[in-house]
């Protein structure tokens, strides 16, 4: 049977070491034990198992009612033999028969101890887990590749703990270094999970979200939102957004000076191209500047689809190398797009709206006004009016300083 003392020693090293109670402990030990007995005598039988907390001893007694005619002897006892064991023992007291160990009953008991040790640990382990990263759910963190699996997934360290990255969560299947640092956006944190407590993604459209939220200040304070993203991870992705300051331009915001901004989210995704566009509550003013730069000449919405008819000339963009702009702008506006070209719906008679952002003429000279596009010089060129606005404020207040000493 097992040693009283090196049980002691053991939970007391678990309890120190892992941050479990005694008491949890011992519960986990009483409760392996009746599954041991169940499995090795009989699943009808009660026992009461005790253990000594000062000196380790494990007693284990069979409950049995004692009856004048036994049915069931694994539940019940005669009053003769009951009283061999209590002289006043009477026709329905309980009786606790002491369990005797056989060899192989002891060692089954030894083996079920430890796994519940084993168990112990492993709940703790996961509990220390879910503590220390359920605050991390939803954000971008760094993590340092230390091998692979034999499914070539990739094993990171997160703060001393292992995480997986797996193949399908990867940019175009990327090539990490061992000891590279990387990032990772945290998916979910599962407090019960046996496998990969953390889920990681380097795919998710939250990861881009955290990505702009990290290199940009005005998306961190609140004043430029991020509304919505699609993307096609390591090719192209779209970026919807609006500002709450009217004197912040929030496309220009987010690309930076001379695209410093977009530019290091960019290298981070593997050169994954992205595409910043203005959210707009109106969902036809939302799906033109989402389709920019191609012309829209109509929007036609059928039921929960909707049919949007483009010049002749700008259908490839439109649709984009094996349809990935298509299903970026439907992924964008969360409803299902159907791209045609102006002489499609001309043989077909479909219903041509004029309502989207250029003309007849246009369309029939193919001449058309250039849509709004944020570009490096424009950026500059806005910075400088900023900066000249915030000299002459300077300027206006020194002269009523000036003033103000005169007088």
């Amino acid at each position: 049977m097992l040693n009283g003392v090196e049980l002691l020693e053991s939970i007391k090293l678990i309890e120190k070491e892992k941050g479990i109670s005694k008491e949890s402990i011992i519960n986990g030990l009483k409760e392996g034990l009746q599954k041991a007995y169940e499995r090795f005598y009989d699943t009808d039988a009660i026992i009461k198992i005790d253990i000594d907390e000062k000196t380790g001893q494990i007693t284990m007694h069979q409950e049995l009612k004692v009856v004048e005619e036994l049915d069931d002897d694994w539940l019940e006892i005669t009053l003769q033999k009951a009283r061999l064991q209590n002289p006043e023992a009477q026709i329905g007291d309980i009786i606790y028969k002491p369990i005797e160990f056989s060899e192989e009953f002891s060692r089954m008991v030894v083996n079920q101890v430890r796994q519940i040790f084993q168990q112990k640990i492993r709940e703790a382990e996961r509990a220390r887990i879910y503590e220390q990263f359920v605050s991390l759910e939803g954000e971008v963190v760094q993590a340092k590749v230390v091998g692979m699996n034999r499914e070539n997934n990739y094993v990171l360290d997160i703060n001393g703990t292992t995480a997986y990255l797996w193949k399908s969560k990867t940019i175009n299947n990327e090539v990490f270094q061992i000891n590279e640092i990387i990032d990772v956006y945290i998916e979910v944190v599962d407090k019960e999970s046996k496998l990969s407590q953390i889920s990681i993604s380097r795919t998710a459209p939250m990861f881009l979200t955290k990505l702009i939220e990290r290199e940009v200040p005005e998306v961190r304070m609140g004043i430029v939102e991020v509304k919505a993203v699609s993307r096609e991870p390591g090719k192209r992705s779209k970026v919807a957004v609006i500002t709450h300051n009217e004197n912040i331009e929030p496309i220009g915001a987010i690309i930076g000076v001379g695209g410093n901004r977009i530019n290091r989210i960019s290298d981070i995704l593997k050169g994954e191209k992205i595409d910043i566009i203005k959210w707009d509550e109106d969902q036809n003013t939302y799906l033109i500047n989402a389709m920019t730069p191609v012309k829209v000449i109509s929007i036609n919405k059928i039921g929960d689809e909707y049919d949007i008819v483009v010049p002749d000339t700008q259908l490839s963009l439109a649709i984009g190398k094996q349809g990935i702009a298509a299903k970026l702008i439907a992924g964008l506006l969360k409803t299902k797009i159907n791209i045609f070209s102006y002489s499609t719906a001309l043989k077909e008679n479909m219903d041509i709206l004029w309502n989207g952002d250029t003309t007849k003429q246009e369309v029939e000279t193919n001449t058309y006004t250039p849509k709004t596009k944020v570009t490096k010089k424009k950026l500059k060129l806005n910075q400088l009016l900023k900066m000249l606005k915030k000299l002459q404020k300077t300027q206006l207040k020194k002269k009523k300083i000036k003033l103000m000493l005169m007088l």
